[in-house]
């Protein structure tokens, strides 16, 4: 018993200790400098104006999940961005500790523990800014894919316990980004379809109850919140209508070009590629079972949602799918084990090329996107500075055409709910680009900073009389409402 808890113990640790590692030199880790990317230093702002009482998808047009804003909003309010990132690292650890215990189902402890830590050299270099959809969403994807494929190992059974814990984590999966629910939806119907073939009706039916139970339940509090707010007809405006016009704005051809240019950066990887093929067909070899299978077929149909849904080539959002090819890599080289004239030699020298490999992949993110921390990663915070000597403390702003993480460091209110990333949103939505325009014409902005190209677009659609006052600064006009 004491061997069992020790083990458990070791296994936390050695979890946390890669998840600080692989989170140590993300652009918003406390010893870094506060460096925010785009989306990371607007989410972070969202999290400030949530605190301040601000509700997003109704005063606020963004169509990441509630969950996802929860945890800036709670990340903020702990301690800013080192609150978000703590959570972040607290999240990672739970899910290389799921990662562990979905490796045991096929591996022994030490296999699994590498299982980690090859996950950790194929995440580190992918999540360098922090804060993404991706890792928040990371553990609850990894955590619903163990108790799922475990249920496929013992022919599809699941105490009643677990399959609340599944519908658990697909509610915060749906409140993160809608395609995470993927992996769930396509483990769970080769679950359907394991009790289908098995003629087992009522245990199926029962699963179904007591999953969308569960899917009821839990999202009581989200519709709660949405609906005291009066933004419940936000939400399935901005979450689902719009998420789906955006994904929509990309041709079908573009996003199957985007999704093998992403994945191709695996793929060309060959200790990757062979370890993936070998890994399969020698534990068919070797086991006569099929079931690893099931988490080819996750793998392969997750990686089209999540990876080529919205048609852009993001290597972040790989994030999702990569503990699937470290578990890969750890039962290929657990094979390598077992040919009998290959012995242990092998093995452990693909281990540390393998490692070497994913260090050096490290080793040139780090020094391109944070060591030397480019011109638009400090420009934010210059900007802020030379907007907060001007302009009076409860002034509310608009931001155009400058970085959005601007809004992090001004720590002003948001003048109009289109506070970032205009030119999308008026792509998809025209009707948008005029409310936008009539309201910063009824001078609802305190002070629009904006680029010389977008000044040139407000002289000739807003009445510029109201924001007489202008100031050019640092390269950016900076109008002022002179009523």
């Amino acid at each position: 018993m004491e061997g069992k808890t020790s083990r458990k113990l070791f296994c936390w640790c050695f979890c946390m200790l890669l998840a600080l590692f692989t989170l140590s030199l993300t652009s918003y880790a406390p010893w870094i400098g506060y460096v925010f990317y785009a989306d990371q230093g607007w989410h972070l702002a969202i999290g400030q104006w949530m605190n301040a009482g601000i509700v997003p998808l109704n005063d606020i047009f963004e169509m990441k999940g509630l969950f996802y804003y929860f945890v800036q909003y709670l990340g903020v309010k702990i301690a800013g961005s080192q609150g978000v990132w703590l959570i972040e690292t607290l999240l990672l650890t739970m899910g290389y500790v799921y990662l562990y215990k979905f490796s045991k189902l096929y591996l022994s402890h030490h296999w699994s523990l590498l299982t980690v830590f090859f996950c950790m050299l194929l995440y580190y270099p992918l999540n360098y800014t922090g804060d993404t959809t991706e890792s928040i969403a990371f553990s609850f994807v990894v955590m619903s894919a163990y108790y799922m494929q475990k249920a496929l190992k013992e022919k599809g059974e699941l105490s009643n316990w677990h399959v609340w814990l599944i519908s658990f984590c697909s509610v915060l999966l749906l409140h993160i980004k809608l395609n995470y629910c993927s992996y769930i939806c396509i483990l769970g119907l080769f679950i359907v379809a394991r009790l289908v073939v098995a003629a087992r009706y009522r245990l199926l039916l029962r699963y179904l109850v007591l999953f969308l139970c569960g899917m009821l339940v839990f999202n009581l509090p989200f519709i709660v919140y949405l609906y005291a707010h009066g933004a419940l007809k936000d939400f399935v405006d901005v979450y689902f209508v719009y998420g789906f016009e955006y994904s929509g704005m990309t041709s079908s051809s573009v996003k199957i070009d985007n999704f093998f240019h992403v994945m191709w950066m695996w793929l060309r990887d060959k200790q990757i590629f062979v370890a993936v093929i070998v890994a399969l067909v020698g534990y068919r070899y070797w086991t006569r079972k099929r079931d690893i299978f099931y988490l080819l077929g996750s793998f392969v149909f997750s990686a089209i949602f999540t990876v080529g849904a919205s048609g852009y080539p993001f290597e972040h959002y790989r994030i999702i799918i990569v503990w699937q090819l470290a578990f890969f890599i750890a039962v290929f080289c657990s094979l390598l084990f077992k040919v009998q004239y290959v012995g242990k030699y092998l093995p452990i020298a693909y281990i540390l090329y393998f490692s070497i490999s994913a260090f050096t992949w490290c080793r040139t993110y780090y020094r391109n996107e944070i060591r030397e921390e480019p011109k638009y990663l400090s420009e934010p915070r210059e900007l802020a500075e030379k907007i907060n000597a001007v302009l009076a403390p409860n002034s509310n702003i608009l931001l155009l055409d400058c970085p959005p993480s601007t809004y992090y460091w001004c720590g002003k209110p948001l003048a109009i709910k289109y506070g970032a990333f205009q030119d999308m949103i008026f792509k998809a939505r025209p009707a948008a680009e005029t409310d936008f325009y009539n309201q910063i014409s009824m001078g609802k902005c305190d002070a629009i900073v904006c680029s010389a190209e977008y000044y040139s677009i407000l002289k000739e659609k807003v009445d510029m009389s109201i924001y007489s006052n202008v100031v050019f600064e640092g390269g950016y006009w900076m109008l002022f409402n002179g009523q």
